[in-house]
């Protein structure tokens, strides 16, 4: 068995592209066909650690910038939301100058009936 073969089924169950012809020629060898079913085998006791419906060969999107895009989103929301609802809510400073006059003033009556 040569060690090219193994490289090659390895590949082939990995995902990765593989030459078919490479395939063939590993699939020749006895004992690499012996090692295929054997690794096939241990992923089934073992499980895969996430089930991917890719077929062997076919190219897999990477997930790493997706994550890192959904995550910078988030974070830019909860930051621009608590900018946003602290400058809603932040009481007006007005100064003296700046508060309203009253039109009217009502005087209430004192209890001995004498007004100020």
């Amino acid at each position: 068995m040569r060690e090219t073969h193994l490289e090659t089924l390895s590949a082939l169950l990995d995902g990765e592209r593989v030459s078919p012809h490479l395939v063939e020629e590993a699939l020749d060898d006895r004992e690499a066909r012996a090692w295929l079913v054997d690794a096939i085998s241990m992923r089934e006791l073992l499980g895969d650690e996430e089930e991917d419906p890719a077929l062997p060969g076919t190219p897999r999107v990477g997930r790493g910038r997706g994550r890192w895009l959904i995550a910078a989103s988030v974070a830019a929301g909860i930051t621009f939301g608590a900018l946003g609802s602290w400058a809603l809510f932040q009481p007006e400073q007005r100064s003296e100058s700046t508060l309203p006059v009253p039109d009217k003033i009502v005087y209430l009556d004192e209890p001995d009936g004498e007004t100020p």
